[in-house]
């Protein structure tokens, strides 16, 4: 009876002495109120123990917060793993997308710089075709002039040449009476007087004064279109005194030779004609060879211009092209770098999570190996002192 009094007296001790002593007091405690969850922790033991909890509620305390500790590391790790996979799938389908529009930038802006390189030499060229024209369009209007120069250089030698042949065969057509007159009579002026005397027959019988004076008149109109000059009146009476006086042999050397001036004439008349033909055919082979290269480089021109057109309506394209990959480009980019950094950042919190939970962790082994530790050596106690 006495040893189960000694017994259960021991008993009430140990519960008081669990419930009594002063957890937070104790050495190896202290060392853990550095940390902040460990202070806290702490307080919650040293409250629990002075509200008459018990060494089991304490442990129980300790289990479930390691328990909740290994658990959330597990499922952040979890999570963790699941996030950073994203992150990583999304940092390589936006290097990807960077790299590709990186690349079609670069061919857009090749195909600009290699358009618009075409589009100066086109327009180069163009600047030389119409310098072309303009020079092709100078020398046929030069053409043009010469041509109508020498048309009216013709124009006038035709006159010219006319006027003379046709006063050439007025003269040897009245030279020709004379001559047909002067095997009947023996004195070309008996020939003369007596043609003056027809013309006065028909004229109404008109004085002889008056017939020869018309027929100075009528040489002297014939020498005015040989000589293009006027002649004064000895001039002219040498000349009716030479065609009225000759004789036969005379005569016919003087119509020789106005035949022969009359020939020259007409020989003069026909190389004009036919310069005036080479002339044609020369200005029509240039202007038509001119012609033709005008309505070519009027082709060609027309050509480049509409070349011009397309080029510059492309290059407007790829110039909005270019800056929509640009932008583009430079927004995958912002996103990419965004994207690196979040990881980063989602990478170090995690560390320092998992690192705060190892802390915490160590706090929690510590304080459970504490507890066990005073539970062991109150056991000792009670052993020693009953002796069991």
């Amino acid at each position: 009876m006495k040893m189960e009094n000694l017994t259960f007296l021991l008993v009430l001790i140990t519960i008081g002495l669990v419930h009594s002593f002063e957890f937070s007091s104790l050495a190896e405690v202290k060392e853990l109120r550095n940390y902040s969850y460990g202070n806290s922790l702490i307080e919650t033991i040293t409250l629990t123990l002075r509200n008459k909890g018990s060494i089991e509620e304490v442990q129980k305390l300790l289990d479930d917060l390691l328990y909740k500790l290994n658990k959330d590391t597990a499922e952040s790790n979890k999570n963790f793993e699941v996030e950073i996979r994203q992150l990583t799938e999304k940092i390589e389908n936006l290097t990807r997308e960077v790299e590709s529009l990186r690349v079609n930038t670069v061919g857009v802006t090749k195909k600009e710089l290699k358009l618009a390189k075409k589009s100066v030499k086109i327009k180069k060229l163009l600047t030389e075709y119409k310098k072309q024209k303009e020079e092709d369009q100078l020398t046929l209007q030069n053409l043009e002039n010469i041509r109508e120069k020498d048309n009216a250089e013709y124009k006038k030698s035709l006159s010219d040449h006319n006027d003379v042949i046709n006063a050439l065969e007025a003269v040897l057509f009245e030279l020709s009476k004379l001559t047909d007159k002067v095997n009947g009579v023996s004195n070309q002026k008996d020939i003369l007087e007596k043609i003056i005397q027809e013309k006065q027959k028909k004229e109404n019988e008109k004085s002889q004064k008056q017939e020869l004076e018309k027929k100075k008149q009528l040489l002297s109109h014939i020498f005015l279109q040989l000589s293009g000059s006027s002649i004064n009146n000895e001039e002219l009476n040498a000349f009716v005194e030479m065609a009225t006086s000759a004789d036969e042999t005379a005569l016919n050397k003087l119509i020789e030779l106005l035949n022969k001036m009359e020939e020259s004439a007409k020989r003069s008349l026909n190389a004009d004609e036919i310069n005036e033909q080479k002339s044609i055919k020369i200005y029509n082979k240039y202007k038509q060879s001119l012609l033709s290269d005008i309505s070519k480089l009027d082709n060609v021109i027309n050509e480049a211009e509409k070349n011009i057109r397309g080029n510059t309506d492309e290059l407007n394209k790829l110039q909005s092209k270019n800056g929509q990959l640009t932008a583009l480009l430079n927004s995958k980019k912002e996103e990419l770098a965004s994207t690196i950094k979040e990881k980063n950042d989602r990478e170090n919190q995690h560390n320092l999570s998992l690192q705060e939970k190892e802390k915490e962790k160590k706090v929690v082994l510590r304080l459970q190996k504490i507890v066990k530790q005073r539970v062991a050596n109150m056991s000792k106690f009670l052993k020693d002192r009953t002796g069991s």
